[in-house]
C-alpha cells in the first residue's frame, strides 16, 4: 500500500521523534523520497525539534519550587504503598464482617415480617391520632433538616 501525502502528515511528527514503529517508519520513508514536499515538512518539523531542545533551560525559582512542593503535599516514602495498602485490606475486612453479620442478623430473623403497605397503614393511623401541635413541630423540624443539607 502506497502512503499519501495526508497519511504521511499525520505521521510526520512522530518520525522526526523517533517514535513510530518500524515498519511504518519504512513506508514514510519510502513517500519522503518520492515527495520533495513531505520531506520539507519531515526537515522543518526536526529542526524546530533540535531547536527547542538546544534551548537553555531556565532555573526555576526558589520560591516558586517550594511553593510548588508545599502545594503538592507530602512526598510518599517508600513504604506508603504499603500501609495504604494495609489500611484497604482492613477497611475490607471491616466491611466484610459488618456484610457477614448483617447477613447473619437477617437470616436469623423472625418471619414476622410486615408488608411495606401495612407499615404505611399504621404510619396513617399513627399520624391521624397525633396532637395537631405535634404534628407541626415534626413537620417544621424535618423541613429544617431538610435545608441544612
Amino acid at each position: 500500500m502506497r502512503m499519501d501525502c495526508e497519511l504521511a502528515g499525520e505521521s510526520l511528527e512522530e518520525r522526526a521523534a523517533g517514535l513510530l514503529p518500524a515498519a511504518r517508519a519504512a513506508e514514510l520513508d519510502e513517500h519522503i523520497s518520492l515527495c520533495p514536499a513531505c520531506a520539507r515538512q519531515l526537515r522543518w518539523i526536526s529542526g524546530l525539534k533540535a531547536s527547542v531542545r538546544a534551548l537553555p533551560r531556565a532555573a526555576l525559582p526558589a520560591e516558586l519550587r517550594a511553593a510548588l512542593l508545599d502545594a503538592a503535599g507530602p512526598r510518599p516514602g517508600p513504604l506508603d504503598w504499603l500501609r495504604a495498602r494495609r489500611a484497604t485490606a482492613a477497611g475490607l475486612g471491616f466491611a466484610s464482617a459488618f456484610a457477614a453479620a448483617g447477613l447473619a442478623l437477617w437470616l436469623r430473623a423472625p418471619e414476622e415480617r410486615l408488608p411495606l403497605d401495612e407499615v404505611l397503614t399504621e404510619h396513617g393511623r399513627y399520624e391521624a391520632t397525633m396532637p395537631a401541635a405535634d404534628r407541626e413541630s415534626l413537620y417544621a423540624g424535618l423541613a429544617e433538616a431538610g435545608e441544612a443539607r
